[in-house]
């Protein structure tokens, strides 16, 4: 069987650990990479899979990592070359600042990302930032929560101007939040975009093995 990992190719993996269980009560069953399965670009590939496995919705990866190795990897739902490496480089100028604590730096990264795959993601790169956070959350792409977090970095953005001194300085909190809104919505989209393609496929396929279908 072979499962969809959007974003796999993106890191620099160390080892994964793929676990398995028929049921919560009897755990998990660590499956051995090489053996029971492999990598390869962006799926899994599971050797003697088991349909009870997915009965109950029990598999687990866990990657770990040295880092990210390819920025535009992390995109695969933006089709434009020139768009998914402009958010690679968005991505990465963002990683940097926050591992400094540079909050302010980080938010302005934060929003051109957000800003960025928004206008991607909804085919509108002519409409301010806000408005694509509204188109968003009424299309269902985004949660509230995630609306909230966003509209905080727009916001806070302006702080680079010395007339919002009244204003709260970002915390590292406010960050924290800001980067895992990053990260869901982007491994999100990417899943999203891989599921459709995945149906896309498999449609074309039956269509060749049955043109009548």
């Amino acid at each position: 069987m072979e499962i969809l990992v959007p974003t796999l190719s993106a890191y620099a993996i160390e080892y994964v650990e793929f676990l398995a269980g028929h049921s919560p009560d009897m755990g998990y069953r660590p499956l051995v990479e090489g053996q029971d399965f492999e990598l390869n670009n962006n799926s899994l590939i599971w050797h003697g899979f088991d349909e009870g496995f997915l009965s109950t919705n029990s598999l687990r990866l866990v990657i770990h990592h040295h880092g990210i190795r390819d920025y535009e990897a992390l995109f695969p739902f933006v089709e434009d070359e020139r768009y998914r490496k402009r958010l690679g480089q968005y991505y990465e100028e963002a990683e940097q600042v926050f591992e400094t604590g540079a909050w302010l730096s980080y938010t302005l990264m934060c929003g051109a990302l957000y800003e960025g795959v928004l206008g991607c993601v909804l085919e509108n790169y002519d409409d301010v930032f806000h408005v694509l956070i509204q188109q968003a959350a009424e299309k269902g792409i985004i949660t509230e929560e995630q609306r909230s977090v966003m509209n905080s970095a727009r916001d806070a953005r302006n702080l680079v101007h010395i007339s919002r001194i009244k204003k709260e300085y970002v915390s590292r909190a406010d960050a924290m939040d800001m980067r895992t809104t990053m990260d869901k919505v982007i491994y999100n989209f990417a899943l999203t975009h891989g599921m459709q393609q995945e149906k896309r496929e498999s449609k074309s396929k039956e269509h060749i093995e049955n043109p009548s279908a």
